[in-house]
């Protein structure tokens, strides 16, 4: 029988300041989350949740649902909105302020939404919007960091079935 390697350390070690607020937390890193062993990794300065989503290779919702749970255990904080960081972090509060959306992104967005009620792959959808790969793959990211999508580029991509009821498509849209 092969025996379980035991942490050399655990996670109350390394944030000391957790130990003092709340339980011992000996037993989330005997359970072995690597996801959230990630994420504490790569919050050492602030991040948003979509950069963390990145790094750890899952969608933002997921991501929030773990920040938000190391924010309760008292692992990490949010300082500002949509930043978050480990707990020892003293440094500044960042400030960032996005470009806001043109209307043509905005249309893109809208009209690559309505298409995506059956399977497209990207070159369709360019071929459709009569936009640029990159425009159609950055709104395709967009889409699935926020867990609109489903498929992949070999399959195509579409939109959830919950989503699909969000959206509903124009009666001039639907197939005959």
């Amino acid at each position: 029988m092969i025996e379980p390697e035991t942490p050399a350390c655990t996670l109350a070690d390394v944030f000391p300041s957790v130990r003092r607020r709340g339980p011992s937390l000996a037993w989330l890193a005997a359970r072995g989350a690597p996801i959230r062993h990630a994420i504490l990794d790569f919050v050492a300065t602030p991040k948003t949740p979509s950069e963390i989503a990145e790094h750890i290779k899952r969608p933002v919702p997921t991501t929030t649902g773990h920040l938000r749970a190391t924010c309760k255990l008292g692992l990490t904080k949010r300082l500002a909105r949509s930043f978050y960081v480990v707990t020892a972090y003293s440094g500044e509060v960042p400030t960032k302020h996005p470009a806001p959306r043109t209307k043509r992104q905005i249309h893109l967005r809208q009209h690559v939404i309505h298409l995506l009620h059956d399977v497209h792959d990207e070159t369709d959808l360019c071929r459709l919007t009569a936009a640029a790969l990159t425009e159609v793959q950055h709104e395709l990211l967009g889409l699935w960091r926020n867990g609109f999508l489903s498929g992949d580029r070999e399959s195509g991509f579409q939109l959830r079935e919950h989503i699909k009821r969000r959206f509903p498509r124009c009666v001039r849209d639907r197939p005959k």
